[in-house]
């Protein structure tokens, strides 16, 4: 990374964060941090782009770190202030996914937006502004020492197992429901569909079908299936995201977690039909900061992702029923 594309992340992450959107400040910070490590600068707007997201003690750690190494006055005073929260000093408890904390009345926040510093100018903290000379003795080198790799990061979700274990659990377990419940209570549903379609494609009269529905199986086949989709479009999703590079938070668990709130409102919006799916374009666009071509890649790769993995489970429900038949 050369110093020019190095500033221009600086100040990217600088605007975002005075955005209040801490979880792409926080990715950018990260992608400086893998090419200038050990930084103070850099470290610091970490810390406070941790508290914005409500990871805390995560802040804390990484606070902590900071005011070994490099003695950081307002390192100094959040590592107090996180330190008196965790301990329970009469603000509260706090522990890695609670919210940002509010402080007393008078108290600076760490975690609220950017400090108003003379000339109406907004930065990660309350030093004098530091680009962009700061930041060029930064990439200069003449800030910390490189000569030892420096301390790990926190990390961002416990251990990485955890979060992937979760969703990868759930993905199988509403799979297993939906083709368990398709070969058993449901199987009357499923073979009437199967039926129904048949004779539709035929052309035959549907009115003995339609007076023979099975509600009941037809309910709980259906609830299981929807639930199961609405997992499997999550993962696709995130990989469709991650395919463009525009995933929030650069961290499975947190993003993961941010791609089944906006699964969910598509879902919900997707009974509107046309008109609903036009809302979703426009709040996925503004909310995961979309190019037009990114978008188009976004929706067709989750079309063809969908599309080949139905088809795959489809054709497993198939078998499952084929083989629970003999």
């Amino acid at each position: 990374m050369t110093k020019e594309e190095a500033k221009e992340k600086f100040r990217l992450a600088d605007r975002l964060f005075n955005e209040s959107q801490f979880g792409p400040a926080l990715k950018v910070l990260t992608e400086l941090n893998a090419a200038f490590p050990n930084e103070r600068n850099v470290l610091y707007p970490m810390a406070r782009c941790l508290t914005g997201l409500g990871r805390n003690a995560e802040a804390l750690d990484l606070a902590d770190r900071i005011v070994r190494q490099f003695d950081y006055g307002p390192a100094v005073d959040l590592y107090k202030r996180l330190k008196a929260m965790k301990t329970g000093d009469g603000i509260g408890m706090l522990d890695s996914s609670s919210d940002p904390v509010e402080l007393p009345p008078g108290v600076l926040k760490f975690d609220s937006g950017p400090i108003e510093l003379p000339g109406g100018i907004q930065k990660f903290d309350s030093d004098p502004p530091r680009l962009p000379s700061n930041l060029d003795s930064l990439l200069d080198g003449s800030i910390g020492s490189r000569s030892a790799p420096p301390p790990p990061l926190p990390a961002s979700s416990g251990a990485s197992w955890q979060p992937v274990a979760l969703w990868v659990g759930l993905l199988v377990f509403t799979f297993g429901a939906w083709i368990a419940i398709g070969t058993t209570s449901g199987r009357s549903a499923v073979e009437w569909q199967i039926a129904y379609s048949e004779a539709q494609a035929n052309g035959e009269p549907l009115e003995e079908f339609e007076e023979n529905i099975p509600w009941g199986a037809l309910a709980t086949f259906g609830c299981a299936g929807i639930l199961f989709s609405y997992v499997l479009s999550v993962f696709v999703a995130y990989f469709a995201l991650k395919a463009v590079e525009a995933l929030p938070f650069n961290d499975f668990g947190e993003d993961m977690k941010d791609i089944a709130l906006y699964t969910l409102y598509f879902f919900l919006l997707s009974i509107l039909f046309f008109i609903g799916w036009l809302i979703f374009l426009v709040i996925l666009r503004k909310h995961y900061e979309l190019s037009g071509l990114k978008q188009l890649a976004v929706v067709a790769l989750w079309l063809v992702m969908v599309s080949v993995l139905s088809f795959v489970a489809q054709f497993m429900l198939g078998v499952a029923i084929g083989l629970s038949a003999s």
